[in-house]
């Protein structure tokens, strides 16, 4: 039941432990987010000197504690010790008039507190420029490693393609891969046929999962299509190539057409929207076959292309995304 839930790929198995972190979305979190131990690794946990279940069980608790002070509304829980301090003078002021105290001591009360609250407004002034800077330059030291890390991966996807190219040339063209009869094991069909072309969301692998179309082998054809003609047509260019992919195209049945019109666009609400490398993208492309309604008898497969991996994002298939007329 929690397979059918949450996926195969957010799910647990052979008695292992998934932790699911604040804020789980199976449409756009990586399952690396939420980590799992698996039964023979909690067998074998440590911890203060306690062993087995009993020590991941403590490890549990304390991660969880330490997620509750990581929150993004901690000072309107807990409020800071300036707020905290400010309140007791104020109590100490009204306790005082209440009891009679003179115009003298309500006077050096006033002045005490004023004192006490310029050293802590200083105190938090400095702190905070403190923390400031220090994030400042972790900012600019974590920009610096992802930029690094893209240039990286750059490089390794060329040498990737390069030797890819340089492997088709020296050997016979391959045969089809084994299309599965059903779309319930895309996920793992995908991680071996399409790695480094095509990329499937967990929204679209969810899609595929609920799909009753009557032709599921057209889904990995169509995939098929995005690696082996539409990617190279995209990353090459060249009419050689564009003339190949429609070809190919045209012998699947297959139309692709844009998805939705940009006034449409904003009337779905996310429909056509897809979480993606930190941000929103839309689901501009799509491939159709069929006029039909009944998702049984009609297919569709949205997708965008992303420019700085050079890969295509399949968003949903294989029916229809709502529109106005829907």
């Amino acid at each position: 039941m929690l397979t059918d839930l949450v996926g195969k790929e957010f799910s647990v198995f052979n008695r292992a432990i998934r932790t699911y972190r604040a804020g789980f979305d199976t449409d756009a979190d990586d399952p690396l987010r939420h980590p799992i131990a698996m039964a023979h690794r909690i067998g074998s946990w440590q911890e203060n000197g306690v062993e087995g279940a009993e020590a991941f069980e403590s490890f549990l608790v304390r991660s969880a504690i330490l997620q509750t002070v990581l929150g993004s509304d901690l000072e309107r829980v807990l409020p800071p010790f300036s707020e905290v301090r400010r309140a007791v003078a104020t109590n100490s002021l009204a306790r005082a008039r209440e009891s009679g105290a003179s115009r003298d001591d309500l006077l050096r009360l006033h002045e005490e507190d004023n004192a006490k609250l310029r050293m802590a407004l200083d105190e938090e002034k400095a702190l905070h420029g403190g923390l400031l800077a220090e994030a400042d330059r972790e900012r600019d030291e974590a920009q610096r490693r992802a930029e690094e890390a893209r240039g990286e991966v750059y490089r390794l996807n060329q040498r990737i393609r390069t030797l890819e190219s340089q492997l088709k040339v020296r050997t016979a063209p391959g045969a089809e891969p084994q299309l599965p009869a059903t779309l319930t094991d895309l996920k793992e069909w995908a991680d071996k046929h399409l790695a480094g072309a095509v990329v499937i969301t967990n929204r679209a692998l969810r899609g595929a999962k609920e799909s009753d179309y009557e032709e599921p082998t057209l889904a990995y054809r169509a995939l098929l299509l995005l690696r082996d003609h539409y990617v190279p047509m995209r990353r090459e260019g060249g009419d050689d190539l564009r003339e190949s992919y429609e070809a190919a195209r045209l012998k699947l049945g297959l139309t692709e057409e844009g998805s939705i019109t940009a006034t449409r666009l904003g009337e779905q609400g996310d429909e056509y929207l897809v979480p993606y490398a930190g941000r929103k993208r839309e689901l501009d492309r799509h491939f159709k076959k069929g006029n039909s309604r009944e998702t049984r008898h009609c297919f569709r497969l949205y997708f965008f292309w992303d420019d700085e991996d050079e890969q295509v994002i399949v968003g949903w298939l294989t029916s229809h995304l709502d529109t106005r007329q829907t």
